[in-house]
């Protein structure tokens, strides 16, 4: 019997503990999907803007004017406050291939990011799973 309930309740220590590395904070779950920021656009300034994109898969890519096209994989590898630190990698694009980090600061009373110290940007569409 002792067995038993030693057996249950390893199981039940192996569930939560899966189930608690799985959860994403809110932070993370809010950055998935496009944002833009741009600018311009007058007869004295050309326009420019910056797109950022990132999926649920751990996708990513960057699209911008004038032309800048990046895209890889990330994963979040620190959290702090409002802060998330990711890891680029496996990338290809105007800004080569090595490892580099970025930091995205997400408000989300106002869903907006800050990304590698520019913004706000701003959703353009509901968050999807995908691209």
């Amino acid at each position: 019997m002792k067995t038993l309930l030693l057996v249950i309740l390893l199981a039940l220590v192996c569930v939560a503990n899966g189930s608690a590395q799985k959860q994403q904070s809110v932070g993370e779950r809010v950055m998935k999907g496009i944002w833009l920021l741009d600018g311009g656009g007058d007869k004295n300034t050309p326009r420019w803007y910056l797109e950022w994109k990132f999926d649920e898969q751990g996708k990513f890519a960057l699209n911008g004017y004038p032309p800048v096209h990046q895209e890889g994989s990330y994963r979040i590898v620190k959290t702090k406050g409002d802060a998330l630190t990711l890891e680029l990698f496996d990338q290809k694009g105007t800004f080569g291939t090595d490892r580099s980090q970025i930091q995205v600061v997400v408000n989300i009373r106002q869903d907006r990011l800050t990304i590698k110290d520019k913004g706000p940007f701003r959703r353009v569409i509901e968050k999807t799973g995908g691209y």
